[in-house]
């Protein structure tokens, strides 16, 4: 659509000649009809015809033909009945100043149009226009073919935060943590961000390749080489493209660095589906009446199903989370089954995507001195062909890729020296009847942390999926749980493969009516020394029904359990 099919524009004129000042200030408050000189000369222009064309070659119509680099000026004038704010896309081949109502937007004499081929999409601007009379005043410089475009692109939404940021992945080893946030439309982004008391801001802009990005309304940026230990202060910042990179500023939050040495905890959860009770849980478990004061959460998989990202992930997990912890406690999200059904599934990687190269939702990270292996298994079904969700699987090159990854990755010595090593994963090696997920799990770990002396050493496995509270016990085919196998297996039966795994493995409640009531949605707390890993898990009301402690030569002591929370052989 050309700018005279809008009924905005309702004329356009022409001006040339020697007459024309050299300087662009002559052009800044020229309103009026005519181009008034210095000295009180008016300098009349030509009417022409604006072509119902989205792009053409000035030569095509204006008066006379334009010689190379001689400088001229078009203006389209028109009369609004309300202030309001219009999207202008606009280019020229060559070089070129803009104006509108008198101001100066973009100076394009150095640069020159800098986009190919010339589109009006190459320059796209809001335009604040006023009621009453508004001029837009461009001085171009001939060319040979002297291609120009133009088209008004109607009204849009002011930009604006969507979701406000928080913290992602946390690692100590690289002193470091993701700010993830996302705007209403796209457009380039940045952090800023201090150490609290400090007064100049250092930022770092959302960028790939060397170029900042302006692709994408989701942006997660990686903050380096952070002092461990130390409270920060930071902001996000959209940089409106389309208003000559205005800023705008969501609140100074702040955040706490990982420690690389000395005690912490953090607590874990899974499997909170329903979406009815999943705000009372997590306010009980991390708000401000929680008995615990953990240095970050980890929720190990399934939320809703992603048919609507939007809503099942950021609205009703991500939004809570933010408000009741105050948006204070970092975010460890691992991936399970739930978050990969829906046409949504895709979208989970815009959020939380680790920041390391070549791989999604598998990753290590450090804290303190532990080692943590995040480790993705998919979903607990193989490829179903439409209108089935699963139609989209393609697990195998993934799960190969990741076994290739981790084969590395536990050579590295932020595995090799850490004092634990703690796999977080949805679904789980042991107690788990089903064939599909626990056979891709034997895959990828056996090779390095199944039998009685692994070429890795694995201190505890911390898991959801089953939906069954339950802890493995070390290389033996028995775990503790509320009820007996025989009691929740209905089809199928367990495999034997706790003898195979000397490590403990602690899996949370979910929704599950064969358990009761408060054993449904459970917690994990994990509280980290140089004497041990306590363990404890609590029910739905915060209620300890099991606490461990595993040393750092890997053996268990027993604290205590309920006494329903009993041994169970299979």
């Amino acid at each position: 659509m050309g700018c005279m099919e809008n009924s905005l524009f309702l004329e356009w004129k022409y001006f040339s000649g020697a007459e024309l000042p050299e300087e662009l200030k002559f052009f800044e408050n020229q309103t009026g009809e005519e181009l008034l000189l210095p000295d009180g000369r008016k300098i009349n222009g030509e009417k022409f015809d604006f072509p119902p064309l989205e792009e053409f070659d000035l030569n095509t119509v204006l008066p006379r033909k334009i010689n190379v680099s001689e400088r001229f000026v078009l203006t389209g004038s028109f009369t609004a009945e309300k202030e309001e704010k219009i999207l202008l896309g606009f280019a020229y081949n060559w070089r070129w100043v803009l104006f509108f109502n008198g101001k100066m937007l973009l100076d394009a004499r150095e640069s020159g149009n800098s986009e190919r081929p010339t589109m009006a999409k190459n320059h796209i601007l809001e335009l604040d226009v006023k009621k009453g009379k508004n001029r837009l005043l461009l001085v171009l410089y001939g060319s040979g073919a002297m291609e120009f475009a133009c088209k008004l692109m109607g009204k849009r939404e002011p930009l604006a935060f969507q979701y406000l940021p928080f913290v992602t992945f946390p690692d100590a080893e690289e002193n470091a943590v993701s700010i993830t946030f996302s705007g209403n439309a796209v457009s380039p982004a940045a952090v800023d961000y201090r150490i609290k008391g400090e007064v100049e801001w250092k930022r770092i802009y959302d960028d790939l390749g060397g170029q900042i990005r302006h692709d994408r309304k989701v942006h997660a940026v990686r903050l380096p080489d952070l002092l461990p230990g130390r409270e920060y202060e930071y902001r996000a910042v959209l940089l409106d493209d389309k208003r000559i990179w205005e800023e705008i500023y969501s609140s100074i939050e702040t955040f706490h660095t990982p420690v690389t040495e000395g005690e912490f905890s953090f607590v874990v959860t899974a499997d909170l589906q329903n979406i009815s009770t999943r705000r009372k849980f997590l306010e009980d478990l991390l708000g401000k009446k929680s008995p615990f004061k953990p240095d970050f959460f980890a929720f190990c998989g399934d939320l809703f199903w992603t048919s609507d990202f939007d809503l099942s992930v950021m609205e009703q997990f991500i939004l809570p989370y933010r408000e009741i912890t105050n948006n204070q406690l970092p975010v460890v999200m691992v991936r399970g089954n739930h978050e990969i059904y829906g046409k949504d599934s895709n979208r989970y990687f815009e959020y939380f995507t680790p920041p390391y190269p070549g791989r999604e939702g598998y990753y290590m990270f450090r804290w303190g001195n532990v080692c943590f292996i995040v480790l993705d298994f998919c979903d607990d079904a193989p490829r179903m062909p439409a209108p089935s969700t699963r139609q989209y699987h393609n697990f195998a090159p993934y799960l190969e890729a990741e076994s290739r990854w981790l084969k590395n990755a536990v050579k590295q010595p932020v595995c090799q020296e850490a004092r634990y090593r703690i796999v977080l994963a949805h679904g789980v090696p042991v107690g788990d009847s089903t064939s599909y997920m626990p056979e891709n799990i034997r895959k990828v770990i056996d090779p390095f942390f199944a039998g009685k002396e692994p070429p890795v050493k694995i201190h505890l496995w911390l898991g959801g999926h089953t939906h069954r509270p339950m802890r493995s016990i070390p290389g033996e085919n028995a775990f503790y749980c509320m009820l007996s196998p025989d009691e929740f297996v209905k089809k199928g039966v367990l495999p034997p493969d706790g003898m195979n795994y000397h490590f403990p493995v602690v899996v949370t409640g979910g929704p599950n009516s064969l358990f009761p009531e408060n054993m449904q949605f459970t917690s994990i707390e994990v509280k980290v020394s140089e004497k041990g890993l306590l363990v404890k898990s609590h029910d739905r009301y915060q209620n300890e029904f099991d606490s461990f402690i595993i040393l750092p030569d890997g053996s268990v002591g027993e604290i205590q359990r309920a006494e329903e929370y009993k041994k169970r052989e299979y």
